[in-house]
């Protein structure tokens, strides 16, 4: 068997024209919709010059969801010095995708099995007219919303907690059980905000999330904020099984994959 190189790195993307992280086809077939990962793989089979090689992420985000620090792994069948990859890559790369840090990896770290952190942040502002220049990345509410009630509610979630309610359950392979370590709401610096409204960040990290897990939380805490959901009904649905979700998820724009961190490294 040929010898192999692999790349732990650290990638940043805008995910507004992705259909979500995960490849939608095989090596060397065209995609029917683009996604970064396929994205990736393509500009580095143009590197090992369509020799076989591969693209792995710790985390699958949604169509529409950014990153500041998806992990992944590149193995390829020629040696590159690290850095000139990084360039090699972004130079190739469409302006939306960059690789932030690349460095050599043993060949068993696999991203997708290793014990890691994560933490997302929902960014999102309240005001009578969204401002057009955040539109794909900043979600925006028109309603009135009590964001110290918000901040209660988002309390609620820390902890270990059965969120059968925060996902599909057609998506279910396992416990729903989840640990989440920090859920909480804070304003951007006004220096962001201006008259069209108040800019807020939803930080939400813990051992790992359910599909739409944190999209869910974010439609409930909204409908918090709206008054339409009680601090009781948000304590009920973390222990009871319903199929009828509390809210709908919010929508994907305002979601960013914000750090991993790898403990197997």
């Amino acid at each position: 068997m040929p010898p192999t190189y692999c790349y732990r790195v650290k990638i940043a993307y805008k995910g507004t024209s992705f259909h979500g992280w995960q490849a939608l086809s095989a090596q060397g077939k065209p995609e029917p919709y683009k996604t970064v990962q396929g994205s990736l793989r393509e500009v580095l089979l143009r590197i090992a010059k369509y020799q076989d090689c591969s693209v792995i992420g710790t985390s699958r985000t949604d169509a529409g969801v950014h990153a500041t620090g998806q992990i992944g792994k590149l193995i390829l069948p020629v040696e590159i010095d690290a850095s000139k990859l990084l360039l090699g890559m972004n130079s190739l790369l469409p302006p939306s995708i960059r690789l932030m840090e690349c460095c050599r990896c043993p060949a068993s770290f696999n991203p997708k099995t290793a014990r890691t952190r994560k933490e997302y942040e929902y960014h999102f502002s309240v005001g009578p007219v969204a401002n057009p220049l955040w539109n794909d990345v900043v979600a925006h509410i028109s309603d009135p919303l009590d964001v110290d009630k918000m901040r209660q509610a988002a309390q609620l979630f820390v902890g270990v907690h059965d969120f059968y309610n925060y996902c599909p359950s057609s998506s279910l392979t396992g416990s729903s059980v989840r640990e989440v370590y920090v859920c909480d709401i804070a304003p951007v610096p006004s220096s962001v905000a201006n008259e069209t409204g108040q800019v807020y960040v939803l930080r939400v990290s813990g051992s790992g999330f359910l599909k739409y897990m944190v999209r869910f939380i974010t439609g409930v805490l909204f409908d918090v904020g709206r008054g339409k959901v009680s601090l009781a009904q948000v304590a009920d649905s973390l222990s009871t099984h319903r199929e009828e979700k509390l809210s709908k998820k919010a929508s994907a724009q305002g979601l960013v994959l914000a750090k991993i961190v790898s403990l197997d490294l």
